[in-house]
Order: structure tokens, then C-alpha cells, then sequence
């Protein structure tokens, strides 16, 4: 599996890119922390979106989580393409794990200010498993009572439990610059 890598000058290129492939924008925008907010941001600078049309949502697989503290120290100092090799192997290993459905923490007033029958866009910056925004997305109808749409910078795998809208890369793996491994 191939791995790119976005920078902070090619990031924003990239979400020009979403934004454009998307087309008409959201009446409101619901991103999936921690990636999906600066993809989130970038989009509300892109369509001059205000903060009131913007809702950010939590939820991590335990992997990310992991990735913190000395860990994170260390694959920072890992040579890029030892870097590269283990993000092959963390995405071979999610794809062979079982897909359990993720409870959702939010709080009511995150997604009670949505309003009812709104064009909703929820984005994330990967899908991989599709567990996280299948999660927000079940959350997000409920909320406003229509599906929203859905989008990313990149879905990893093949199959995930629910295929973006929109994405500009699939089957790859995307280095961002907030990954812990860029330089």
C-alpha cells in the first residue's frame, strides 16, 4: 500500500480539491476530531462558512489513543520509511480486526443545534474501518432527521462500513501534518 504525504503547504490544496469535488456547500458542517477538525476548518475558510454552521464531534478508535505520549516520541524520530512500513502494518492489522459498532460521546447541545431537515456534511480527514463516521453519521440523522452527507481526504481500505460521499484518495495511506510521524 502506497503512502503520501501532505504538508502544510499541500494540505489546504487538498481541501480545495474536496471542496470542489463536493460542490455545493453543507447549511452545516460536523467534523470528526482530531483530523477531521482541520479538515473541518479548512472547509468552513474554503465555503466562508461561520461558526455557527460548524460542530466538531469526538470519537477515536483505541489505536489512536494508543499512539500518544512515548510512543508518538518515537515514531517521530523513525526514518520515513520505517515510518512508512509501520503505517502499512497498523492498516493490515485494522483491516483483519472485527468491526465492532462505537458508542458516540457527545454532548446533547453539539448536535440538538442542528436544525431539523438541515444539509448536513460530515467530514473526517481518513476512513479506514468507517466504524467512527458510521457512528456520527447514525448520530447526525437522528439528530436532524435526514442522512447527511459525507466526506474525507482519503478511505484506506477496500471495504469500509460506510464509503464517503467524496474523498479525493482511496486505497492509499495519507501522512498528514499533524501525524505523529511527519517531519
Amino acid at each position: 500500500m502506497k503512502v503520501i504525504t501532505l504538508t502544510r503547504d499541500t494540505f489546504p490544496q487538498a481541501c480545495q480539491q474536496l471542496a470542489a469535488k463536493i460542490g455545493a456547500q453543507p447549511e452545516v458542517l460536523v467534523a470528526i476530531r482530531t483530523g477531521g477538525a482541520y479538515l473541518g476548518a479548512e472547509l468552513c475558510r474554503v465555503w466562508e462558512l461561520p461558526p455557527e454552521r460548524y460542530v466538531e464531534v469526538e470519537l477515536q478508535r483505541p489505536s489512536t489513543a494508543a499512539k500518544q505520549g512515548i510512543i508518538a516520541r518515537i515514531i517521530s524520530k523513525l526514518p520515513r520509511a520505517v515510518a512508512d512500513l509501520l503505517r502499512v502494518v497498523e492498516a493490515t492489522v485494522l483491516s483483519w480486526m472485527p468491526r465492532k459498532p462505537r458508542r458516540f460521546e457527545y454532548t446533547a447541545e453539539q448536535l440538538a443545534r442542528l436544525p431539523q431537515g438541515a444539509r448536513v456534511l460530515v467530514v473526517d480527514d481518513a476512513v479506514d474501518s468507517g466504524m467512527t463516521m458510521l457512528a456520527v453519521v447514525n448520530a447526525t440523522t437522528a439528530a436532524v432527521g435526514t442522512a447527511p452527507a459525507t466526506a474525507a481526504i482519503v478511505t484506506t481500505c477496500a471495504d469500509p462500513a460506510i464509503r464517503p460521499d467524496f474523498s479525493l484518495y482511496n486505497n492509499v495511506l495519507i501522512r498528514f501534518p499533524w501525524s505523529k510521524d511527519a517531519k
